[in-house]
């Protein structure tokens, strides 16, 4: 496959597992209220959701710097729609 092809689906890839990251948080936060262990619930929230992000990276990343920062530009570019998504809805008006 070429360079080329390899960036896009790295990025789309980058942006499916920032919607699970961001969107796993989202999750635990609005469950943080009903539950008798907040810190255990956030704490492992995070392990399952840095753990899958991360070893989805190491692989698919294979050393390439610019594997992984096609990857990274689709992360962080919905980290960018997820932040400001919330703040429009957390806007009063």
């Amino acid at each position: 496959m070429s360079l080329f092809k390899d960036i896009l689906l790295l990025v789309a890839l980058g942006a499916g597992l920032g919607f699970f990251f961001f969107g796993g948080l989202w999750w635990t936060v609005r469950r943080l209220d009903g539950t008798g262990r907040p810190a255990l619930l956030m704490a492992a929230s995070f392990l399952v959701r840095s753990g899958v992000v991360l070893g989805v990276l190491f692989f698919t990343a294979g050393g390439d710097w610019r594997r992984l920062a096609a990857f990274l530009l689709g992360f962080l570019g919905i980290r960018l729609l997820t932040v400001r998504t919330v703040r429009r809805r957390a806007a009063p008006g």
